[in-house]
């Protein structure tokens, strides 16, 4: 394995010598533009880089991209907003909203206008998918009945009659209160009770989660890295946690790394805490941000997957397509349970696992906890090594 990281197109810090003169390198993103400042000193370099991740985080980044009449605009409406002790915020939602009535609407138009809206906002095929499939099978019923005259009555007898999984029956309930939640926030009519809401969800059994053994998992990501569709994807998702589809939405400027100080020659990139991958919202399975942490191990294994190649972001058919072609099999899910059974078992904070998994501390105590031992834990994330070395 490398010690140096080779990465490009990444922000962070970075060393630059040019004809002996060491200088630093500050890159960062904002509205995707490369972003790049140089200082002479780490310290100085260490300084911007906070002040970015600050701006970056609290959103500062893109308004100080704003036009400067912009910026006048937005301060004189805040102000105006404080001097009569309402939140500007609220404000701007309500005048969307105005006080229009509620207008009835069936069923068959609401499901089509939800379905071209989250079409339009990149909704992940897969989403879309579940959503089409359970409003064709409850529009063969109710596509001509108003969203506000069916009951929970009427959507219990349409459930007994599908005959579904108790994963599919819950999904089902989800995918039709989506669409009921989404009719009601642009206006229409649904009546005072949800009829989906009333309708109990069915108890999951607890399936046996399968995992890899340290040696498999090495096994794996060694062949992996050797495929340029799917290395990057599976160090993601093995070593940081991130979903399948999370992972391959990752872009260049969602990766962040930060180099140890002092910086030497050979020095390695991962200081822990502050490398890591950023899951965008609209890439995230629940829609929200979250941050998850760059280990060495993940950093070493990621540097080396992109140095043979490695492309991200890409689509899920030519991912499965190169994955099922050139890798050998392994049980579905495994390499994220993998993650969430060693990072819980080495790092012993189920809050953490969960965040940085995108889960409830509630799922993860459920299905991960105990599973692995802490010495194996300890070999996994010193994976990249020899295995003799991680004893």
């Amino acid at each position: 394995m490398p010690t140096r990281c080779q990465l490009r197109g990444v922000v962070g810090i970075r060393k630059l010598n040019q004809g002996g003169r060491v200088f630093f390198e500050v890159c960062w993103f904002v509205k995707g533009e490369r972003q790049r400042k140089y200082y002479k000193s780490h310290s100085g370099a260490v300084a911007k880089w906070r002040a970015v991740r600050k701006a970056k985080g609290n959103g500062l980044a893109e308004f100080e991209a704003l036009p400067d009449d912009d910026k006048v605009r937005l301060f004189q409406a805040w102000q105006r907003a404080a001097e009569g002790n309402y939140d500007l915020l609220t404000a701007c939602m309500a005048y969307e909203r105005e006080d229009e009535p509620a207008k009835p609407i069936k069923f068959s138009e609401a499901q089509r206008l939800f379905l071209a809206a989250k079409t339009a906002k990149g909704l992940r095929p897969e989403s879309l998918k579940s959503y089409r499939s359970t409003y064709n099978q409850f529009g063969a019923r109710f596509d001509n009945d108003n969203l506000d005259g069916i009951t929970a009555e009427q959507v219990s007898d349409w459930l007994d009659g599908q005959h579904y999984s108790a994963v599919r029956f819950n999904r089902a309930l989800a995918d039709l209160g989506t669409l009921r939640n989404w009719a009601e926030s642009k206006g229409h009519s649904v009546g005072r009770q949800d009829p989906f809401a009333g309708n109990e969800r069915r108890l999951l059994d607890q399936a046996d989660v399968s995992i890899l053994t340290v040696e498999q998992a090495n096994d794996y990501l060694a062949k992996a890295v050797e495929v340029p569709e799917c290395g990057p994807v599976t160090v993601l998702v093995l070593l940081c946690g991130l979903r399948v589809s999370e992972a391959l939405q990752t872009r260049d400027q969602d990766i962040e790394l930060w180099p140890h100080a002092p910086l030497a020659a050979d020095m390695a990139w991962g200081k822990p805490d502050e490398s890591i991958v950023t899951v965008r919202g609209q890439a995230s399975k629940l829609r929200a941000r979250r941050i998850c942490t760059l280990q060495p191990s993940a950093i070493r294994w990621l540097d080396l997957a992109l140095e043979k190649g490695g492309v991200l972001p890409l689509s899920q058919s030519v991912y499965d397509k190169a994955r099922r072609a050139k890798l050998p099999a392994i049980p579905a899910n495994s390499l994220r349970h993998s993650f969430c059974s060693y990072h819980l078992a080495h790092f012993k904070n189920i809050g953490q696992t969960a965040e940085e998994a995108g889960n409830s501390p509630e799922m993860i105590a459920k299905h991960y906890k105990e599973l692995v031992r802490p010495k194996a834990a300890a070999k996994f994330w010193q994976i990249g090594q020899p295995l003799s070395q991680a004893d």
